[in-house]
């Protein structure tokens, strides 16, 4: 086996350990699978890149491939074919802060290096969170 070097992050703190529901763990376990019997049908084209999706020889995926790909989940989903993947992310988050999950640990996740970046990008989400924090207060003071 060839020993890859780790890939680049953006920032020194792009690397950093995430937590993954067991849905996710299983579908990574799965793709490994797929991985490996392509890298057998491949043979000595296979190319090892450390990537955890790649085409059928072991190399990078193409751009223009992923963008279709994801224009088909996107209607299959029936989202708008204009959400941009990024909107993903942001998406995310949002839905954790509508939850109830802590900003601190939405900020770990993001990668973000301050907790008033984080805020900032979603206060649009606050307003509901405020109303469930006067619910909670209203209910501890007896009076719910």
């Amino acid at each position: 086996m060839v020993a890859i070097p780790p890939m680049p992050s953006k920032t020194e703190r792009s690397r950093r350990a995430l937590a993954m529901p067991d849905s996710v763990v299983r579908a990574l376990k799965t793709q490994h699978a797929r991985q490996l019997e392509e890298r057998l049908k491949s043979g000595s084209k296979w190319q090892e890149t450390g990537l955890v999706f790649t085409n059928p020889n072991g190399g990078p995926l193409e751009p223009i491939m992923l963008h279709r790909n994801y224009k088909r989940v996107l209607k299959s989903a029936n989202l708008p074919l204009e959400t941009r993947f990024h909107d993903l992310r942001h998406s995310a988050a949002s839905l954790l802060l509508a939850q109830g999950v802590q900003l601190r640990v939405i900020m770990e996740l993001l990668g973000h290096s301050s907790i008033s970046h984080t805020a900032n990008t979603y206060s649009h989400v606050m307003p509901a969170a405020m109303r469930d924090l006067a619910n909670r207060m209203e209910s501890i003071s007896g009076n719910g």
